[in-house]
């Protein structure tokens, strides 16, 4: 569904990409963007490895925008694609941002065919600064994850039920 892939033969010039988890940016048209995570068994701090890599100049763009199309009340924008997947495979209605510097002042028209938005963004500066960002932009009911934890880790410890009940009218 989300054409995920491993770069095992970068082009030339890609080869910082090498053995990355491959993220498509799809649209009805088509990929727009791309973006690639370290799949390591590490800790990318530690070893100062970027978590994330994208080609130079590229824009921020929401992920999953097939959710925008959904029949739905609400909708889940989350910080990051992996936790995007994760809503997703929980049957609720998902778009990723891979941070607060990704938001385009455009990108408030296309969430408003939902009446409730929800920011379910990381507990740390950056999830907050993007979960502020939404409350400001679009009216976003903050998602309080348990300490230490994400949608995909949340998806992981209790499957779609316990990312669901996070959910609130």
């Amino acid at each position: 569904m989300f054409r995920l892939g491993v770069v095992d033969s970068p082009a030339q010039g890609h080869e910082a990409y090498r053995g990355r988890l491959a993220i498509p940016y799809l649209t009805p048209a088509g990929p727009v963007a791309l973006n690639f995570r370290c799949i390591r068994q590490h800790d990318c701090k530690a070893v100062n490895c970027r978590k994330y890599l994208k080609p130079e100049g590229e824009e921020g763009h929401l992920y999953n925008v097939a959710a925008l199309k959904a029949d739905s009340d609400f909708l889940v924008v989350t910080e990051g694609e992996i936790d995007t997947i994760s809503w997703t495979m929980a049957g609720v209605p998902a778009v990723g941002l891979s941070g607060v510097k990704a938001w385009k002042p455009h990108f408030r028209l296309a969430l408003d065919d939902f009446p409730i938005i929800y920011s379910a963004a990381d507990a740390d500066d950056a999830g907050k600064g993007l979960t502020s960002l939404l409350v400001r932009e679009v009216g976003a009911r903050p998602i309080r994850y348990e300490r230490g934890m994400d949608g995909n880790d949340t998806w992981l410890s209790g499957g779609a039920g316990a990312l669901r009940g996070l959910i609130s009218g």
